[in-house]
């Protein structure tokens, strides 16, 4: 079983007609679009290479997919790495302002004790 695979290339070639003042044979002609080429050719596939096409398609997809998420969910890592760093430095320097003396220097205070 399978479901069948057919495919078509249809092409009609146009030519417009118009009412010239011009030229005096095309005195009572209506406007409009005349075929004059019509193309069609139609292709059934069999259900073996209707099974390898879609073997191939289906594992290209699911191909896809596993990289989609995989790179997203590594991203998100990332992302939740990048705050846990930035809050942790945060915390440190808080803790490292909260921790030093504030020291009074005037001109005269020595840059080195």
């Amino acid at each position: 079983m399978g479901m069948p695979f057919e495919l078509a290339i249809r092409i009609q070639l146009n030519i417009q007609t118009i009412k010239s003042s011009s030229l005096k044979q095309t005195g009572n002609i209506q406007t409009l679009q005349f075929p004059i080429l019509w193309f069609e050719e139609i292709v059934t596939v069999d259900n073996d290479t209707v099974k390898q096409y879609n073997d191939g398609i289906g594992l290209a997809l699911t191909c896809s997919n596993v990289v989609k998420y995989v790179m997203t969910g590594i991203s998100a890592l990332l992302v939740m790495i990048a705050v846990i760093i930035f809050t942790r430095k945060e915390r440190l320097t808080k803790k490292m302002k909260a921790g030093t003396k504030s020291v009074q220097t005037t001109e005269k205070t020595p840059l080195l004790n």
